[in-house]
């Protein structure tokens, strides 16, 4: 019971995106939905809009490292 919730929260996350978001995206708005859930986790500082570049992808990195994900790439999906 503990294992699941302790990844509950990763869970519901992987739920509410689709595909792969990556480096150079542009005024997408899955990249906008996951900028929003990482600035609500105080890790990303960055205007949400919807661009994958150095802020959002060093932001993914921390949240990768904290959550345990290796390589920690920066890259989601």
């Amino acid at each position: 019971m503990t294992f699941w919730i302790l990844l509950s929260p990763l869970v519901a996350l992987a739920a509410d995106f689709d595909r792969d978001l990556y480096f150079g995206l542009r005024g997408d708005s899955e990249v906008a939905k996951l900028q929003e859930f990482m600035r609500d986790q105080g890790i990303y500082s960055g205007p949400v809009t919807g661009g994958f570049f150095s802020l959002t992808k060093d932001a993914v990195k921390v949240f990768q490292k904290r959550e345990g994900i290796e390589p920690a790439l920066g890259f989601f999906g």
